[in-house]
């Protein structure tokens, strides 16, 4: 991540790219001192100034503007799975898998490239074994296992 436009840019394309950025620390202007939040929303406003949305591991969410940030060390895309955060990866964790668990009924008997695009990428960002653990019923699950052995 160079600075905000990339941040910008993997937030707001979310479902495209998958995962969420990670910052080992950020530090606002006040003196306040967060480790490994995971910035959850970003806004763009007049003149490129952003608005940066962001839950630290306490689960305490912030809005900051930009100017109240002083430094971010090592913002990180990083897959769902591998987040240090434990709050922003629960929370994360569960609205992929009902993307999921969504998708793959409104889907159910299509196997297009498409739709294992989706899947393989929804599950690399999740990690198969938490898609395991959530218990999609029968069929799904087997639509998942084949299309992860195709893909």
């Amino acid at each position: 991540m160079n600075g905000y436009k990339d941040i910008y840019t993997v937030v707001t394309n979310e479902r495209k790219v998958g995962g969420a950025v990670e910052v080992d620390e950020l530090r606002l202007r006040s003196g306040e001192v967060f480790r490994n939040v995971v910035i959850m929303s970003i806004e763009a406003a007049e003149k490129g100034t952003y608005m940066v949305g962001f839950v630290t591991e306490d689960g305490r969410r912030y809005i900051a503007h930009t100017s109240d940030i002083s430094l971010m060390v090592q913002p990180t895309h990083k897959r769902v799975k591998d987040l240090r955060n434990p709050v922003a990866r629960e929370e994360l964790m569960k609205r992929r898998l009902k993307y999921l668990r969504r998708f793959l009924e409104v889907n159910e008997g299509n196997d297009s490239f498409l739709i294992r695009q989706e899947v393989k990428q929804l599950v690399s960002d999740i990690g198969f074994e938490n898609v395991r653990l959530a218990e999609l019923d029968t069929p799904q699950m087997e639509a998942l296992q084949t299309t992860l052995r195709i893909a």
